[in-house]
């Protein structure tokens, strides 16, 4: 049980631990707090800081929780709130959000159009299907993986930077738009024919155990780490990418690898293939 109130308080942490009870009715000057990794569940045993409208960072990460009064903070920017038993949340008066953190909630609805200001979204493993943020223009982080989107639209989302997307049943997904990309992993989908020629910034790319026969990479001369494995690769044209450092292409039927231009090679998997020419000079 922790019960306190202040008038100059600005940032206070309590995370980690036994707390059930959290009675801080008052600190109008609090602009950060943290009670992640407690055991807070019963809103009737909360008693938040309604007064404290300048508060900025908030991290609820860890309890129990299954509601949070999320409109007492209009100035919100960052919310932490992962690994509780959510199941809704109203975001709509929090239109300052530049980072929502919510992975491994119950979550089924994420209604972020007046979030304009998001650049980091997290909702891995939420119960989403559908979610619009065609207004989310300045996103530069999205993970969605480990969940089940029955569609996805990221056309508006030109300003991303790291994407992940691994185990969301995908067959099929329209990367080209998003030519900012520096970081990709899409793995552990059912995708045949990724089309990534217009990804020229790409630096990191996972697509492992995916249905992928053959890809193009030619563009791409940026990536330094490179898992493609366990697919159905039979060739790959290693030949653009003289950044590559790390390369994993194990569990393919690759019959032959070139990685003469490869010179910056420093981490190779090739297991579980059917090699009988490999060319490795100069690596």
């Amino acid at each position: 049980n922790f019960t306190y109130s202040s008038d100059v308080v600005t940032k206070l942490i309590l995370a980690r631990n036994d707390l059930q009870q959290l009675d801080i009715p008052s600190m109008p000057n609090l602009n950060y707090l943290d009670v992640s990794i407690n055991m807070l569940r019963s809103q009737a045993w909360i008693a938040w800081p309604s007064d404290a409208k300048n508060l900025t960072h908030l991290n609820l990460s860890y309890n129990m929780l299954y509601e949070t009064p999320l409109s007492l903070w209009p100035n919100l920017e960052e919310l932490i709130i992962n690994n509780n038993n959510y199941t809704t949340l109203d975001f709509s008066t929090n239109t300052k959000l530049k980072k929502l953190h919510a992975f491994y909630t119950g979550i089924s609805s994420f209604k972020l159009t007046k979030a304009t200001e998001l650049t980091d979204l997290n909702i891995m493993g939420t119960k989403f299907t559908k979610i619009d943020l065609s207004q989310n223009t300045k996103l530069e982080s999205l993970d969605i993986s480990k969940t089940s989107p029955s569609s996805l639209d990221l056309s508006s989302n030109t300003a991303l930077k790291r994407l992940l997307m691994s185990d969301c049943l995908l067959s099929t997904f329209d990367f080209s738009p998003l030519m900012q990309l520096t970081y990709l992993d899409f793995s552990k989908n059912s995708i045949s024919e990724p089309q990534l020629q217009t990804l020229t910034k790409l630096n990191y790319l996972n697509c492992s155990s995916n249905a992928i026969e053959a890809i193009d990479l030619s563009a791409n001369t940026a990536i330094e780490t490179l898992l493609c494995s366990v697919n159905k690769l039979q060739e790959i044209d290693l030949t653009p990418l003289t950044s590559l450092k790390h390369l994993d292409c194990s569990s393919n039927s690759l019959s032959s690898l070139n990685l003469k231009s490869n010179t910056s090679l420093e981490r190779l998997k090739a297991f579980d293939n059917a090699l009988t020419s490999l060319d490795v000079k100069d690596v």
